[in-house]
């Protein structure tokens, strides 16, 4: 079986960030990497070259929209493979149209977000911003009122019951916060179940 013509596409100088050289090194057993310096744009004669050969394109933070010129441009494109979270400013109607398979790594970028989000929430309950500020200059006027500082049955909102915040939840669990969401996708039954 001939291994797949993949091509990279994500912003400049993030491939070092966004995989490891083992992780590229596997990507390239598994497939022929049509350039090794990933597409930050979808025009001129690299890009033309490089979609024109593509069955598969690699997208990271920054991928250029797969717009259905580009389709056209990628007449042997079979998968996106997006290596991070929600694929809304990359995938059109025309990817769909086309039949093409999407994946992205929503559900294990969720987790690291979510754990930061946690983190920051029961800081900032803390005060521990504020007290930092005043730390490295006492003179300034910080509203550091001891009266709001904690994190016992305070109101937590967030925004969305996406796979970020559906794991915020499950980690405030330990903690006694009254949780909040708006989404407007969520039914009421969803939300009773998810606390």
């Amino acid at each position: 079986m001939a291994r797949p013509a993949i091509a990279l596409a994500m912003m400049g100088g993030l491939v070092d960030h966004a995989f490891t050289p083992a992780q590229l090194d596997r990507l390239a057993a598994a497939g022929e990497l049509v350039d090794p310096v990933p597409l930050d744009a979808f025009d001129g004669d690299r890009a033309a070259a490089a979609l024109a050969r593509a069955e598969v394109i690699v997208g990271h933070w920054g991928c250029p929209t797969l717009t259905g010129e580009v389709l056209t441009a990628a007449p042997n494109l079979r998968l996106f493979a997006y290596a991070a979270g929600t694929v809304k400013w990359q995938v059109t109607d025309a990817v769909w149209a086309r039949d093409l398979v999407v994946t992205s790594a929503a559900a294990a970028n969720a987790v690291p977000v979510a754990e930061y989000t946690v983190a920051m929430l029961l800081l900032a309950g803390k005060g521990v911003l504020l007290f930092r500020e005043w730390l490295r200059d006492p003179q300034l006027r910080l509203p550091l009122d001891p009266s709001t500082v904690g994190n016992y049955r305070r109101r937590i909102g967030l925004v969305g019951a996406s796979l970020v915040g559906r794991r915020v939840i499950e980690l405030l669990s330990p903690y006694d916060f009254e949780l909040a969401v708006y989404d407007p996708f969520l039914s009421a039954a969803d939300a009773a179940q998810l606390g």
